[in-house]
């Protein structure tokens, strides 16, 4: 039996708006989170800020952060301490003692 076709039509006007309504919805929800999102001037500010309160805070420690701290004394081995000694290029390091490797490195 053929449906009224003011009945078809209405259900399909229902539709058609419904299915709009959903698409502005999306549209609008990601305008919103682009204009979130930081532009580039944004990020490199943000960056430098940050730069500037790690520095200032490495200033105010008399330490650098970004280093590693240095191991307790007498914990490295004396390879390990003729290793670093050879990365740094200390002059005379093959003949020092595990002492006087350690020395030569606080300086």
């Amino acid at each position: 039996m053929p449906q009224d076709p003011d009945e078809k039509r209405s259900r399909r006007r229902k539709h058609v708006t419904s299915g709009v309504r959903e698409h502005d919805r999306r549209v609008g929800e990601a305008e919103a989170k682009a204009s979130r999102v930081p532009g580039t001037e944004e990020i490199l500010a943000m960056e430098a800020k940050r730069a500037r309160a790690r520095a200032k805070k490495e200033i105010n420690s008399g330490r650098m952060l970004s280093m590693p701290p240095a191991p307790a004394a007498g914990t490295l081995s004396r390879d390990e301490l003729y290793e670093e000694a050879r990365r740094r290029n200390i002059k005379g390091r093959s003949s020092m003692t595990k002492a006087q490797l350690e020395n030569a490195l606080r300086r």
